[in-house]
């Protein structure tokens, strides 16, 4: 199954460390609480006892689901289509458009510059990552 060539938007659901479970439903077009009952099948325990998946978690978890993923470290924002994956943090990033967990929609540069702000941090080689469905 590729990836859903529309994007349905929907937004946290309350649940803490929810992030990457919005982004699956999201870059898979398909409902938060499908792709959470995976998520929770995948972590072993439920999402808000601590942490959110990791990038292995939400592979397995988009392979179970019927699309499976793969890990690029470079990319061009401008084209890319996919999961942007921090070490915190995830959101989807669509033609120079980053899709935030709160529904917020952001200019990548915007969102890219605020993100490193509100961490204090510099950007390190690889820091961001990006899951495509295999074959995209």
């Amino acid at each position: 199954m590729p990836a859903a060539s529309v994007l349905r938007i929907e937004t946290t659901k309350g649940i803490g460390n929810d992030c990457a479970i919005l982004a699956l439903a999201r870059y898979l077009g398909l409902s938060y609480f499908d792709v959470l009952q995976q998520a929770v099948l995948a972590k072993g325990r439920p999402i808000e006892d601590g942490g959110g998946l990791s990038v292995a978690q939400i592979k397995a978890v988009a392979t179970a689901l019927g699309t499976p993923l793969i890990l690029k470290r470079q990319f061009d924002p401008d084209e890319a289509y996919g999961i942007v994956v921090l070490h915190d943090h995830t959101v989807i990033l669509r033609n120079g458009l980053a899709f935030d967990a709160d529904g917020r929609v952001w200019d990548w540069d915007e969102w890219h510059a605020s993100y490193q702000a509100s961490k204090k941090t510099k950007w390190q080689r690889g820091y961001l990552r990006l899951l495509v469905a295999r074959g995209e």
